[in-house]
């Protein structure tokens, strides 16, 4: 099995045996697991924002203002959180 070294060039044992150069990704545990943190921190990122909304939708204007200057002030949605 070749190792993934870039999209345009060969690997050099492949080079050397005349053989395409192929990775195979679903050998490559790596990748899925990848895609699986991925997942898990877009679902936080989402139930995160799901909340802020409710938080804005809920809440009096006296209790949003603090939390629109936080997020008028550029801070990330962990220091939202």
């Amino acid at each position: 099995q070749c190792r993934l070294r870039d999209k345009a060039a060969a690997c050099e044992r492949c080079t050397e045996h005349r053989l395409a150069c192929t990775f195979d990704t679903d050998q490559d545990g790596r990748r899925d697991l990848i895609s699986q943190e991925r997942i898990e921190d877009m679902r936080a990122e989402r139930d995160t924002l799901v909340e802020l909304f409710q938080a804005l939708k809920n809440s009096s204007d006296a209790n949003i203002a603090p939390l629109l200057d936080l997020i008028r002030s550029k801070a990330s949605l962990g220091d939202i959180r």
